[in-house]
């Protein structure tokens, strides 16, 4: 009788989360609430996969705790596909909060476990967590393991005509190859990121689609047209409440201010990223936008302001253990001391620029070795 009683709450849950669109508030707030008094490890499993799921790119301390959960019980609890979908969710929150050892780990684990689930179920989570793993190694500039997970991922999204899974490798790789300075392959991939728009429903990957097309008209000087299509996203994406998502248009706004000239409205593009990082309780986002709003006080020659604001991302940088962040603000630090002539400082930055760039390099090795 407990089992059946059991089965049937389960049932509700899922019935009840999937009749609302993401962006309801008293659907996440009614999984909070069940979590409160809930005991049932498998019933807590379930309401914590969809808990997680819905509160991406939301409220980033509870949702790390959340996550650690979710994966203490995907050990004992749900089928194997769903225990994969637990390691992936967990494994690609870890990256967005800048865990990037967990990340690995936990992406690791669903990738191992997807590959012995036979199916298109477990092909699905397989691409998923390829692709996740691939943005991990990306987001710390170890480009070659990335293209080679992103492109084993678009071969299974093609198999299983996953066009939102599409989208976001598409979108991926336009990214990447933007920072490997090829724009021709650069203009591909968003272009085919941008066609597949149309053809999801899912908001998160329409928006994954048209900021790929901003990011191409901004890199083809068309400027007016991609801020006026960053702020259309911006509108879609505030309509789901994904504050990372929010985040990281207002980031894109501010670049492509600042590479007009144009610093001051950068500033403010920044300054708001920055907000937003804040109420996402994202350390990551924080200090990747306390990062970019010193440089815009470096460009607009305010050095005082631009120290004060590049050491307090030093310090996110510090406690993330961030080499990469590390390194893209000591290389501004450097730059601020040298302009304010006190030359012994700028020599301290700079050798402490080397040594982290030496550092990356280093771990980007290791991570080619343990995967």
């Amino acid at each position: 009788m407990r089992f059946f009683l059991k089965t049937i709450l389960i049932a509700c849950i899922l019935t009840v989360c999937i009749d609302f669109p993401v962006q309801a508030s008293p659907d996440i707030d009614s999984l909070k609430r069940i979590l409160t008094t809930e005991k049932n490890p498998e019933v807590r499993f379930h309401t914590l996969m969809l808990l997680c799921d819905k509160m991406q790119g939301a409220d980033t301390v509870q949702l790390k705790r959340y996550c650690n959960e979710l994966v203490f019980l995907a050990g004992t609890n749900g089928t194997r596909v769903e225990q994969a979908n637990a390691f992936h969710l967990s494994g690609r929150m870890a990256n967005n909060y800048a865990d990037f050892a967990n990340a690995f780990i936990l992406l690791g684990k669903a990738i191992d476990l997807s590959r012995k689930i036979p199916g298109e179920e477990g092909r699905s989570v397989l691409a998923g967590s390829l692709l996740s793993l691939g943005a991990v190694y990306h987001g710390s500039g170890d480009f070659e393991p990335a293209l080679s997970l992103y492109f084993e991922s678009e071969s299974i999204f093609m198999h299983l005509h996953d066009n939102a899974g599409l989208i976001r490798v598409y979108s991926s790789l336009g990214d990447l190859y933007d920072k490997l300075n090829q724009p021709l392959k650069r203009k591909v991939y968003n272009a085919k990121a941008f066609n597949l728009a149309s053809k999801t429903i899912d908001v998160v990957a329409k928006c994954k689609a048209f900021t790929a097309q901003a990011n191409n008209l901004a890199n083809d000087k068309h400027y007016p047209e991609a801020i006026d299509l960053y702020n259309k996203t911006l509108v879609l994406a505030r309509s789901i409440n994904d504050l990372h998502l929010v985040h990281t248009i207002l980031y894109d706004l501010g670049f492509t201010y600042s590479r007009q000239g144009n610093y001051q409205q950068a500033l403010v593009m920044y300054n708001e990223s920055l907000e937003v990082a804040r109420e996402n309780n994202n350390l990551a986002d924080e200090g990747d936008a306390l990062y970019k709003v010193g440089l815009m006080w470096y460009y607009l020659e305010n050095l005082v302001q631009a120290r004060v604001t590049l050491l307090q991302a030093m310090e996110i940088a510090g406690s993330l253990q961030s080499d990469i962040l590390k390194r893209n603000v000591l290389d501004v630090l450097y730059s601020v001391e040298e302009s304010a002539g006190d030359y012994k400082k700028a020599y301290t930055y700079l050798n402490q620029y080397v040594d982290v760039v030496y550092r990356i390099f280093r771990t980007k090795t290791s991570n080619r070795l343990i995967t």
